[in-house]
């Protein structure tokens, strides 16, 4: 009799650590499979990060017409920025910029002497959204691009099927 406490509290110490040993397992395995995906994520991460940044200026004017609709099909935002020129005689300018047929962006510019105003804009595409430089509407004839760059992982559009038909 005088070692029955003792054997109690012995079944006792081996259910708490049964149970340590358990819950130290089960937390080792939550361990590991944060490492896997945390492993997974980055490297994830890190080859869209190299994509994004291996993005390259494109001189995209022999590829674009004012007025017609685009498709960015790459996959990463595209950085935009074009500029116009009023047709010859005309000081003044203007331009509208459209994603998914909304007007985002207006801009005019007027010059009082007899100097050409150009009219410019930068914006960012999103993936799978479509863009449009639409001139003036009014008196845009002759109105000619005069810089159109895209910072995107290609220069070649035919590779990613940038063109929408309009």
């Amino acid at each position: 009799m005088k070692y029955l406490p003792w054997i109690g509290a012995l079944a006792a110490l081996v259910v708490i650590v049964g149970a340590i040993v358990t819950t130290t397992s089960y937390f080792n395995e939550i361990d590991e499979r944060v490492t896997k995906n945390e492993k997974q994520i980055s490297k994830l991460s890190s080859s869209s990060m190299t994509v994004y940044m291996k993005r390259k200026w494109c001189d995209m004017r022999g590829e674009r017409k004012l007025g017609e609709n685009y498709r960015n099909k790459t996959g990463l935002p595209i950085e935009l920025a074009v500029s116009i020129r009023p047709p010859h005689g005309r000081n003044d300018c203007r331009l509208a910029v459209y994603v998914n047929s909304a007007s985002v962006l207006y801009q005019a510019n007027r010059n009082t002497d007899s100097q050409s105003k150009y009219c410019g804009a930068a914006i960012t595409i999103p993936p799978e959204n479509t863009y449009r430089i639409d001139p003036d509407t009014i008196d845009s004839v002759g109105q000619r691009i005069e810089s159109w760059w895209e910072l995107r992982p290609s220069c070649d559009v035919r590779a990613s099927a940038a063109h929408q038909s309009s």
